[in-house]
């Protein structure tokens, strides 16, 4: 009976190591997925907007707008501000602004 109760005791808790390593992976994974997310659509919107730019205007360190002229004449204003103290990068364009980068370290 004593040998039957070790070897439970062992395989319980190789189980519980096992299920532990698997459910940090898991994190990890949506960590990852998240963080892709967001770098293919920054990429993606800052590609698309420097391509189609005029004109780069820088407003500081870590603030520059874009001049994207419109097919009707005249210009549309596209910045990207990053802010340290709150580790985002955001894109405002004709007064909406969009969450492009979360958590990162520096430009």
């Amino acid at each position: 009976m004593l040998i039957v109760m070790t070897a439970m005791v062992i395989i319980m808790g190789t189980v519980a190591t096992s299920l532990t390593h698997i459910m940090r992976g898991d994190v990890k994974m949506t960590q990852y997925s998240i963080m892709s997310t967001q770098g293919r659509l920054a990429t993606r919107y800052f590609g698309a907007d420097v391509r189609k730019a005029s004109e780069i205007q820088s407003n500081g360190s870590a603030n520059f707008t874009l001049q994207i002229p419109l097919e009707g004449g005249g210009t549309e204003s596209v910045e990207y501000l990053y802010t340290p103290g709150d580790s985002r990068l955001v894109r405002t364009k004709g007064g909406f602004s969009r969450l492009l980068l979360d958590g990162i370290q520096s430009l």
